[in-house]
Formats: structure tokens, sequence, C-alpha cells
């Protein structure tokens, strides 16, 4: 896997992580990542649990981001599970 750093210059990455899964924007999901899984089976990055919930269609749920809960309050909401890949 290559990657860049903050001045663009390319960088190896040794990484032995395999992509086994994409997440509901369809970005890949990597082994080893700890992850929340909707009740539909949709997976989400924990750093992207915000964009998620924007994501929602129902009003009210998307109302949920802009309101203040507490992560473990937003993962009992929507019945979220966080797994392991």
């Amino acid at each position: 896997m290559r990657i860049f750093d903050s001045l663009g210059a390319q960088q190896d990455l040794i990484d032995d992580r395999k992509v086994v899964g994409e997440d509901y924007e369809g970005d890949p999901i990597l082994s080893g990542e700890k992850v929340y899984k909707d009740p539909w089976g949709k997976l989400i990055q924990t750093d992207d649990l915000g964009g998620y919930i924007r994501s929602i269609p129902h009003e009210e749920l998307s109302s949920l981001f802009h309101e203040h809960h507490e992560v473990e309050e937003l993962e009992e909401i929507l019945e979220l599970e966080r797994v392991w890949v």
C-alpha cells in the first residue's frame, strides 16, 4: 500500500491488512479495524458516526447529530454494534 505524507512525498506502508469490505459510503474497510454495524448490516467506520447519522433520510434521526448525545447514547438509539473486522 502506498500513502503520501503531509508534503505529498510518497511513503511505503508495510501493512499486511486486507480490504475486508466497504462502509455505507463504499469506502474500504481494512482487517483489524473496529467498526460499527447497524441493524441492516451496514458497516460504519468509528470516526464517521456523524456522517452516517446525517446520511439517514429520516429527519428525526438525522437531527440526532446536532443534539448533544454521548456516543454511547447514539450507539443505543441507532442499535449499533461494535465489531472487529
